[in-house]
């Protein structure tokens, strides 16, 4: 896992709840919900814990489904690519990493 590195161009989660995923070599999908930690940065919380973790590098690029804050609204499947993967600026996240996502489509 590269830790605090981070890319130049940031996104907001734009109406965005949640994401769900699985990588290529877990045998399970994992959904978090999204967030903005920043002014454009959308992302997710994951608990340092996570087997998600192991699977997750800067980089690397997923097709991940994105839930809307619609209820009606049908789900979307988005090349995503790996930001960052650094620690929160929020103390009451401390057992926590920080994984910056970009939508490549």
């Amino acid at each position: 896992m590269n830790q605090n590195q981070r890319s130049v161009k940031r996104e907001p989660c734009d109406g965005k709840s949640s994401v769900e995923f699985k990588p290529a070599k877990s045998q399970i999908s994992y959904q978090f919900k999204l967030r903005d930690f920043s002014s454009g940065g959308m992302g997710i919380l994951v608990g340092k814990n996570s087997q998600s973790l192991n699977f997750l590098n800067v980089g690397d690029v997923l097709d991940m489904k994105y839930y809307s804050n619609e209820i009606a609204a049908e789900a979307s499947f988005l090349k995503t690519k790996i930001s960052h993967i650094s620690a929160p600026e929020q103390v009451r996240h401390q057992n926590h990493v920080v994984i910056g996502l970009q939508i490549l489509d």
